[in-house]
């Protein structure tokens, strides 16, 4: 009984705010998210999905790329933290006590270079998790305007679960403001 009257102020808060529940997440989100399984697998491992086809060329370690040649959407998504990688590690340190995501320099090129492959003819997106999410925020937030021109190619950027830190919120607050961004967030994610 007790329960029933904290799940009311729960779900107006979330009302008042804008929160989404997962049942209110768009379908084509939902499917970029199941990428997130395939991201993690070594780049030559990883498969087509949903009729996706992996685009192992422009793909790295961390960024994986999938073309919906139908739609003629690509979709790009960037892991999180490998736990068994020590650079991985090192930059969620950073992330947590409020620093870069790392070395973002891949995440940028490889974003970029998608955009010179692929911007004329084809809707772009982005989506990161974790660690990745924190370093698209890193690189979406701190570009020349040479860079921003051609990062606004991308239509869409979802973030979930991104790393951060109460000591700096900045980008967080910067990309937040872009209507692009959606933010999918788990309330027991620690971070």
């Amino acid at each position: 009984a007790v329960g029933q009257p904290l799940q009311w102020v729960q779900s107006g808060w979330d009302w008042a705010n804008g929160y989404k529940h997962d049942t209110d997440i768009p379908s084509d989100v939902k499917s970029r998210v199941d990428l997130l399984g395939q991201v993690k697998k070594h780049k030559d491992s990883r498969q087509n999905v949903h009729g996706w086809v992996y685009d192992k060329t422009t793909s790295t370690d961390r960024v994986g790329v999938w073309i919906d040649e139908g739609k003629k959407e690509v979709h790009t998504v960037v892991r999180g933290t490998d736990t068994h990688n020590l650079r991985d590690l090192w930059d969620d340190a950073h992330v947590l006590v409020g620093k870069q995501a790392g070395d973002t320099d891949q995440v940028k090129k490889t974003l970029l270079n998608i955009v010179d492959k692929y911007s004329a003819g084809y809707d772009l997106d982005t989506l990161g998790y974790s660690l990745g999410a924190s370093q698209i925020t890193a690189v979406f937030t701190d570009t020349s305007p040479e860079i921003k021109k051609k990062l606004d190619e991308y239509s869409e950027i979802v973030l979930v679960s991104p790393g951060g830190s109460p000591f700096n919120t900045t980008q967080v607050k910067e990309i937040l403001k872009d209507d692009r961004t959606t933010l999918l967030t788990n309330r027991s994610d620690a971070i």
